[in-house]
């Protein structure tokens, strides 16, 4: 199989406070990813829960990181629901085990595992608080280039919030993850039944209302003519 996607969804933390829906988003990605809309196979799931079989530490999910893309040159994707934290030094997802002095691990090590990795394409998609800070280091944002991001060809970032914003839950699915299912059950489809990242992000645009909050246009980084960084942001209910 040359598709595999590390799907992860934390409820329960050990200090932090509990969410409601990214284990049931989680293993919703990992349902709809695993095959076509024929049955056949799509991607090879792993998937990481808390609660779940093992704890979702920041040491097991690096292990789970390294080994998603050790030598692999197909295509990868990595899915997280939880708590995103912001940090002096950049946006972090929330492990299990995470502290108040240390948060989880850096969403800066992630898209540089993506970047430095042997896979054709990447996708990474963030449903979390602060998401948007992925691949936009903090070097960027004190310059005032926000929203732009440092990627190579065949990586792409999906996010549900700004560097500074929040990401929500409500109904019993995170808004940005709820979206994102609909898109992959065939509301991004084209007539050949093929979605794309794009195709995931104007799908989420059409989705909100006027009064909502709207996602950003897809945007070019000024540093390379490859680095493509799509932002989507959500309404405004219960924070994660």
């Amino acid at each position: 199989m040359n598709k595999r996607a590390l799907i992860v969804g934390i409820d329960q933390y050990d200090t932090y406070p509990s969410l409601s829906a990214a284990v049931s988003d989680a293993e919703a990605m990992a349902d709809i990813l695993s095959k076509n809309g024929d049955e056949s196979p799509n991607f090879g799931c792993r998937l990481l829960t808390s609660p779940g079989r093992e704890a979702v530490t920041r040491a097991n999910l690096r292990r789970n990181w390294r080994e998603l893309f050790d030598g692999f040159r197909g295509d990868v994707l990595f899915y997280f629901s939880g708590h995103g934290a912001p940090t002096e030094v950049g946006g972090f997802l929330a492990t299990q085990d995470a502290a108040e002095d240390d948060p989880g691990l850096a969403m800066e090590e992630l898209v540089n595992m993506a970047n430095n990795s042997a896979a054709k394409t990447v996708l990474l998609i963030l449903d979390c608080c602060f998401s948007g800070s992925a691949g936009n280091p903090a070097a960027l944002r004190n310059g005032n280039i926000e929203n732009k991001a440092i990627l190579r060809e065949g990586v792409t970032i999906l996010t549900a919030s700004r560097p500074a914003e929040l990401s929500y839950e409500v109904g019993g699915h995170g808004v940005f993850s709820n979206l994102i299912l609909g898109a992959l059950k065939g509301g991004a489809a084209n007539v050949r039944g093929h979605i794309s990242a794009a195709s995931i992000y104007a799908y989420v645009e059409a989705a909100l209302g006027p009064w909502d909050q709207r996602p950003l246009s897809p945007m070019r980084s000024i540093l390379s003519p490859f680095e493509l960084f799509l932002r989507l942001c959500r309404m405004n209910y219960c924070e994660k």
